[in-house]
C-alpha cells in the first residue's frame, strides 16, 4: 500500500496541469487496492495498476521527459507482486522455510532488472542516429525478424 500510495503520489506532484486528475486516479487505484486487499480480492490488482499507470502516463504527459519511467515501472511491478503475495499469503502457509527471504529476492531481482532495462531503453530511445533509408530499412528487418522469432516461440510452446 505504501508503494502504490508514493507512485501515486509522485505522479500526481509531476502532473502539472494534470496535478488534479492525476491525484484523482492514484486516489482511487490506491483506494480500490486497500478495499481489494481488505476483501481478499485479487481482480482489483490489474485494475489498480492501470489507475497509477495512468497518472504516471499524466506525468509523463506533461514533463516530456521519459527519464523516469524505468523507477514508476520497478513501482509498480512492486505494487503488483507485492499486492500478490499479500493476498496468497492470506490462504496458505509455507510449505518451507525460507520461502518469504527467496520470494523477497525474487521480487527485488525482479524490480531492479526493470529499472535497469528501462534505463538502458531510454538511454538508447535518446540517442540521435541520424536516420536514412538504410538506417530505417534495417530497423525494419530487424522488428520483422524479432516478431518472427516470438511467433517461432510461441508455436513451439503450445
Amino acid at each position: 500500500m505504501l508503494v502504490a500510495a508514493g507512485v501515486g503520489a509522485f505522479a500526481s506532484l509531476g502532473a502539472g496541469e494534470a496535478e488534479l486528475l492525476a491525484a484523482a486516479l492514484s486516489a482511487v487505484a490506491v483506494a480500490a487496492l486497500a478495499a481489494g486487499l481488505w476483501r481478499e480480492r485479487s481482480i482489483v490488482v490489474p485494475w489498480s495498476l492501470l489507475f497509477l499507470g495512468g497518472a504516471a502516463a499524466l506525468a509523463f504527459a506533461e514533463e516530456g521527459d521519459p527519464g523516469r519511467s524505468p523507477l514508476y515501472a520497478g513501482a509498480l511491478i512492486a505494487v503488483g507482486e507485492l499486492s500478490y503475495w499479500s493476498l496468497e499469503t492470506r490462504l496458505s502457509r509455507p510449505v518451507s522455510p525460507g520461502i518469504a527471504a527467496r520470494r523477497v529476492a525474487l521480487v527485488s531481482g525482479l524490480v531492479a532488472g526493470s529499472i535497469a532495462v528501462g534505463a538502458i531503453l531510454v538511454s538508447v530511445a535518446r540517442i540521435d542516429p541520424g536516420g536514412g533509408l538504410l538506417l530505417e530499412t534495417a530497423g525494419v528487418a530487424a522488428t520483422v525478424a524479432a516478431a518472427a522469432f516470438v511467433f517461432a516461440l510461441s508455436r513451439r510452446a503450445a
